[in-house]
């Protein structure tokens, strides 16, 4: 484990740059190269870094005039890389062993940096953070899913840029750090329980992670907008423990077919989940119908508009060459791109929102820069939250 004190170097990128762990975070020292580049996803927060310590001389020439601290390795990656790239396995020590490698335990407990891959515990930057009004996620469970869906993109993004993706045996969160991190946030702070992983995986019923998590979070007065596609989430054991006034619920639905829903996902059937969610919308709680994503050909609209529930979040289907690999759909359904990834297009979808008619509230999370501008000036009810959180 990285400790206060430890030199990590890193020449990723064509740059060369040292730096130091420190008790609040990651010391990037003088003379370190900064790379002249900026990705068009770069975090508008990254941005403003980089061109302040242009404009006020801690950058000259490309390379940092002081030592500059960051709070944390993945942080610094960007600011100097000018793009995402993960901290841990950015930086190396001099016998060239990764972070992200001497951070890894043998006995599967997740690390405790706020790496966006490999860390419990993170603040999404680039283009999903700038969009996401609830960006800080805390993953209990990581590095792995047992849903293990075929059209999941956080699988692809952990293969990339951390330590593999375990269907089956992913990793844990160590409660006693996840109390040390809540312990420091404001009361009202809202954290997404299930950010690259689902937290009511079936590992839950073993570990329990979740159970404990919720129960600090209303001890420090914390929120949490679950995110599942489990019908756990309504077992008794956890309504005796969540708090009405602190949980916001969204179970997540692609299909009413449960035999379909089995080929391409491991989790609870829908028909369970629908129980689950009209279950909650009884008790009161602030619960979605999500129906993420939307594929074409899935949905019975029939029996959608016919769910007990308020509030339906829906989000489209993306895809990218690995999605479809493992996915059955056409490229040639997804004519829009952005960055890495190919979008229904805005007429489509719009198309497809007129057909859900079955809920006092509809709103959209979308990833494509144009779409989600479109949905936040002229469809949310929340032009501010596309979560749509009751308040």
């Amino acid at each position: 484990m990285a400790k206060p004190g430890d030199i990590f170097y890193t020449n990723m990128r064509g740059i060369h740059a040292e730096g130091v762990v420190t008790e609040n975070g990651f010391l990037v020292l003088k003379g370190s190269e900064v790379r002249d580049f900026e990705a068009a996803y770069l975090s508008p927060r990254i941005v403003k870094m980089r061109r302040t310590a242009l404009a006020d001389g801690t950058i000259v020439d490309w390379k940092l005039t002081r030592d500059v601290e960051f709070k944390s390795t993945s942080t610094a990656a960007y600011f100097l890389f000018g793009a995402n790239s993960s901290g841990p396995a950015s930086w190396k020590n001099a016998d060239g062993i990764s972070m992200l490698s001497l951070n890894k335990v043998e006995n599967g407990v997740m690390d405790d940096t706020d790496s966006e891959y490999t860390g419990f515990f993170k603040t999404v930057g680039s283009n999903e953070g700038s969009k996401c009004h609830y960006p800080t996620r805390l993953d209990t469970y990581g590095c792995g899913c047992g849903h293990d869906c075929s059209y999941c993109y956080a699988k692809d993004i952990i293969v990339n840029y951390a330590a593999g993706w375990d269907p089956k045996n992913p990793k844990y969160a160590d409660i006693s750090r996840i109390e040390t991190k809540l312990r420091k946030l404001e009361p009202g702070t809202v954290l997404r329980l299930g950010g690259l992983t689902d937290c009511f995986q079936p590992i839950e019923l073993q570990r329990r992670v979740t159970y404990e998590t919720i129960k600090l979070m209303n001890k420090y007065r914390v929120g949490y907008l679950i995110v599942t596609k489990s019908h756990h989430v309504a077992d008794r054991e956890y309504l005796d423990i969540m708090d009405p006034t602190l949980a916001h619920i969204q179970i997540t639905t692609t299909t009413f077919d449960d035999k379909l829903a089995a080929q391409y996902e491991k989790a609870s059937s829908p028909s369970k989940r629908v129980e689950a969610i009209e279950q909650l919308q009884r008790l009161g709680f602030d619960v979605f119908f999500r129906l993420s994503p939307y594929i074409d050909g899935w949905v019975d609209f029939q029996r959608l508009n016919s769910v007990k529930c308020d509030k339906i979040l829906v989000e489209f289907l993306r895809v990218n060459p690995t999605i479809i690999k493992r996915f059955p759909v056409d490229l040639a359904d997804f004519p829009v791109k952005e960055n890495s990834y190919y979008h229904m297009t805005l007429e489509h979808k719009l198309d497809v929102l007129k057909r859900i008619t079955g809920f006092k509230e509809v709103t959209v999370c979308d990833d494509n820069t144009d779409h989600y501008n479109y949905f936040r000036d002229h469809f949310n009810p929340n032009p501010n939250d596309c979560c749509n959180l009751r308040k």
